[in-house]
């Protein structure tokens, strides 16, 4: 708020304008842990064959700390 010498008051800011988007609502489903241990195991095999033909190599299994 600033006010000037003749007394005219002034708002003022310092910064961006806001953002006018709003986000979509997030999905919400239900998880299927059994499905996705299929897909993992599925695409774990195919990870392997691949590497089995080029002859590459990756580390089975990540730990993280």
């Amino acid at each position: 708020m600033t006010l000037s010498d003749t007394g005219r008051l002034q708002c003022s800011y310092l910064g961006t304008d806001p953002s006018l988007f709003i986000p979509p609502p997030v999905e919400s489903r239900e998880l299927n842990y059994a499905d996705m241990d299929r897909e993992m195991a599925q695409l774990q095999k195919a990870i392997k064959e691949n590497q089995a033909k080029s002859g590459t190599h990756t580390v089975d299994r990540f730990y993280f700390a």
